[in-house]
């Protein structure tokens, strides 16, 4: 009987030290893997970022008295268009309905 448990307890303490080094390669894979995550997550965010400064930007729709709505592009360098001098509205085409 005591043998039995001499043998138990050298098997059991066998596989408690075999596996450390699992345990510790596996917290060492589990942070890898965390860092990559967050690498990525990081670079995903940094993608979107770029994609939405790349979409135009646009003023709040203006509604004419003729019934036009006007939805002005926002220039994000603050050039004005050639064709408007500042203070002056842009010209209108008028379509015939």
């Amino acid at each position: 009987m005591r043998r039995m448990r001499a043998v138990v307890c050298g098997v059991l303490l066998s596989a408690a030290l075999a596996s450390t080094p699992v345990a510790a390669q596996e917290q060492q894979s589990f942070d890898e893997a965390e860092r990559m995550a967050l690498d990525a997550i990081a670079r995903m965010m940094d993608a979107l970022g770029l994609f939405i400064d790349s979409i135009p930007q646009y003023e709040a729709p203006e509604v004419l008295p003729n019934g036009d709505i006007i939805i002005r592009r926002i220039d994000p360098d603050g050039e004005s268009s050639p064709d408007v001098q500042d203070g002056e509205e842009p010209e209108v085409d008028e379509t015939a309905t």
